[in-house]
């Protein structure tokens, strides 16, 4: 199956990466080597983002309508 990214965000600590890809928000993480899904709608993204409580590592990210 191929990856299609549509959108990409980077933390502020550049180990963490929001992505955009089939339609979902996936968060990962490169030190940790971790993958979390955060829903298919930026609103659903925004809350788990909240929920993990990693809203200051994407400012950009949560300012978005």
């Amino acid at each position: 199956m191929e990856a299609e990214i549509t959108q990409f965000w980077c933390g502020n600590d550049l180990k963490e990466h929001i992505i955009m890809s089939n339609r979902e928000f996936i968060l990962t993480d490169t030190k940790m080597k971790k993958v979390a899904n955060l829903g298919k709608t930026i609103r659903d993204a925004k809350h788990k983002i909240e929920e993990l409580g990693k809203n200051n590592n994407f400012l950009d990210f949560c300012r978005q309508d």
